[in-house]
């Protein structure tokens, strides 16, 4: 029989995985054309720190988390990663603060 959980709890920590490879081969894309207009060329890093690339990856560690909190079994696993997570979304409301004002 299927674990329908295991799965569906698997399938959110690979989302967010998905969503960590897109982001950064989004920003390296970017990084690579705006490389070749500007003068002083543009680092990963840079692209990396804009608030949309920063709550896009902890949007992703959030997913992640949320994953491996639900397929862990020991207690101290699931402390940590709720710990985590929670710090991730601490970080998350942080950079929509942060996208906002500016």
């Amino acid at each position: 029989m299927i674990d329908w959980l295991s799965l569906a709890l698997n399938a959110v920590w690979i989302a967010g995985c998905m969503l960590a490879l897109a982001v950064l081969s989004i920003s390296q894309w970017q990084t690579r054309r705006a490389s070749a207009s500007a003068s002083p060329p543009l680092r990963l890093r840079d692209v990396l720190a804009r608030p949309r690339a920063q709550i896009a990856l902890l949007g992703a560690a959030i997913l992640f988390g949320l994953g491996m909190l639900g397929t862990s079994s020991a207690w101290y696993e699931q402390i940590a990663w709720g710990a985590l997570v929670i710090a991730f979304l601490v970080q998350t409301i942080l950079a929509y603060r942060k996208r906002w004002k500016s």
